[in-house]
């Protein structure tokens, strides 16, 4: 196509760029896409470079169900006397309850007083003489303190049991196995003895917690049932009171056992022999497209950027 059809194209005052001189446009600056490509290749080569193959401890579990069936008379009458019988017959519940806790500062500082978590999930900064984690100093860190400071974001602090909370939150992921009932608790890490480690004492120390807070309310809702039913005179609301009480007295059986309480365990902690792989797909599948399609944006701008000058 010779110079002056080209200008014919671009000079069409109808408001809308020709597909045509648009497709030329791409053909003679496809150089920008291919080079766009070729840096989303490389950051991509950086980031498999970078890659650290990491072991995986994980535990399978179906979560446990109350031991007790609740008819709903009982339950009827729980509210009226006021007592909140949750139904937990999927369990659901007591999973959730068990993730939460997983991230909770109450788990974090058991953790941190029976194991010293803190100085082994962040050494670098412990200075063991001193027994405290000294500010850092250089040029650096002062400038990345500045501009953090001028950003608004949060200075330096030293790491805290709030800190240690969510690293166990966000070193444990639950899922869902086969779409079943059953869940796969795991911990990712590039040390497998750690991660088989982090997994028991996390997962079994918020079970253990999770079963002493319903020891303790199991306790407290079975002295007042006992006492309203040590002042109630009516029949009816003594046979419902007893039921409250065998409901609790059945619970507490549970609560007992030495099996674990929010979970029962399917398949034992153990670590993959296999290490994760990195997703090459997603490593240079993402950057090459996301590149190369910016290179196309900006050629497509550039014409119509060409166009509207001409056309003035």
């Amino acid at each position: 196509m010779d110079t002056q059809v080209v200008e014919q194209i671009v000079t069409r005052d109808d408001g809308v760029i020709d597909l045509r001189f648009l497709f030329i446009t791409w053909l003679k600056f496809i150089w920008v896409p291919i080079l766009l490509a070729a840096a989303g290749m490389y950051t991509g080569y950086q980031d498999l470079k970078a890659f650290t193959p990491q072991s995986v401890a994980s535990v399978v579990v179906l979560p446990s169900g109350e031991s007790a069936a609740q008819v709903p008379s009982v339950t009827g009458f729980a509210a009226q006397f006021g007592f909140q019988i949750a139904d937990q017959s999927g369990s659901v519940s007591q999973i959730r309850r068990l993730q939460m806790l997983l991230g909770s500062t109450i788990l974090a500082d058991r953790l941190q007083e029976q194991h010293g978590l803190l100085q082994i999930v962040f050494p670098g900064g412990w200075d063991a003489a001193t027994q405290t984690w000294p500010r850092p100093t250089g040029e650096e860190f002062e400038r990345s303190e500045e501009r953090r400071a001028f950003l608004r974001q949060n200075l330096w602090a030293p790491p805290n049991i709030e800190n240690l909370a969510n690293f166990v939150k966000g070193s444990l992921s639950f899922e869902a196995v086969d779409g079943g009932p059953f869940q796969r608790v795991s911990v990712t890490h590039s040390d497998p003895d750690f991660a088989l480690w982090l997994l028991n004492t996390a997962y079994f120390g918020a079970d253990d917690l999770l079963r002493e807070q319903d020891a303790i309310e199991s306790v407290r809702k079975k002295a007042s049932i006992q006492a309203k039913l040590n002042a109630e005179t009516n029949v009816q609301f003594q046979d419902a009171l007893r039921g409250l009480l065998t409901t609790e007295l059945s619970r507490e059986i549970t609560l007992n056992e030495s099996l674990p309480y929010a979970a029962r365990i399917v398949e034992p902690a153990r670590v993959s022999s296999r290490q994760t792989e990195p997703n090459l797909r997603r490593m240079f599948g993402i950057p090459v497209a996301s590149y190369a399609a910016a290179g196309f944006l900006l050629t497509t701008f550039f014409a119509v950027f060409r166009r509207e000058k001409r056309r003035r």
